[in-house]
């Protein structure tokens, strides 16, 4: 029996879940030794979160009454399952669950050619603010180097799955890209943001401004 079988064991004799969905790296098959489980659960109990140790690998499972999901939810909390793994789902509800939130990020309102352009000039602005040899400096200099991946994917209109995903898919579709996002986050110099922002600043040219 493997980690994943060890970890649905204790699950479903815990819980007794009526839907169980794997999502993460134990889903997708990139699981390492530091890897989490994370999964959305659904049974007869209350609102918890398990993060007990199997066998070695820390449980990150939120766990849900079945009742959270009877009348009208956001999907947007459980945006995490959009490509999870089903495990249980004894009454369909799991797939209802993804099939919602997949409609939720479809149907995501995409940023117009003013909003990416502000967006993309604020990016120019905060690398000019973070030339401050100071913390404030330093603190702009962390944060336009995480929200310009959000930006970098508002501008490709895909939404954006947080880290690990995105910057897999980024080193899918644009091999140049990722190689200058990684660079600005080994190196921590300005010439290596700028060059990342310059290219952010390209990748919109030639989709809005042609």
């Amino acid at each position: 029996m493997d980690a994943a079988e060890k970890i649905i064991r204790y699950l479903v004799d815990k819980y007794s879940p009526s839907v169980l969905i794997s999502y993460g790296s134990f889903a997708d098959g990139s699981a390492n030794a530091d890897s989490d489980y994370d999964a959305l659960l659904i049974y007869n109990g209350r609102e918890c979160h398990d993060s007990t140790v199997i066998d070695g690998t820390p449980l990150d499972v939120f766990c849900y009454p079945v009742e959270n999901f009877s009348g009208d939810y956001d999907p947007e909390k459980y945006i995490a399952v959009f490509d999870g793994v089903i495990i249980i789902d004894t009454d369909s509800l799991g797939q209802s669950i993804k099939d919602r939130v997949r409609g939720f990020i479809d149907g995501a309102p995409k940023k117009d050619r003013d909003e990416l352009r502000h967006e993309v000039e604020w990016c120019r602005k905060m690398l000019v603010r973070s030339g401050r040899n100071d913390a404030e400096g330093l603190f702009r200099w962390h944060w336009v180097l995480v929200d310009s991946l959000e930006i970098y994917f508002d501008i490709i209109g895909r939404y954006c799955y947080g880290p690990k995903k995105s910057l897999r898919y980024l080193g899918e579709i644009d091999k140049k890209g990722f190689a200058l996002y990684e660079t600005a986050m080994r190196e921590f110099t300005r010439d290596a943001l700028e060059k990342w922002i310059s290219h952010l600043e390209s990748v919109f040219g030639e989709r809005y401004e042609k």
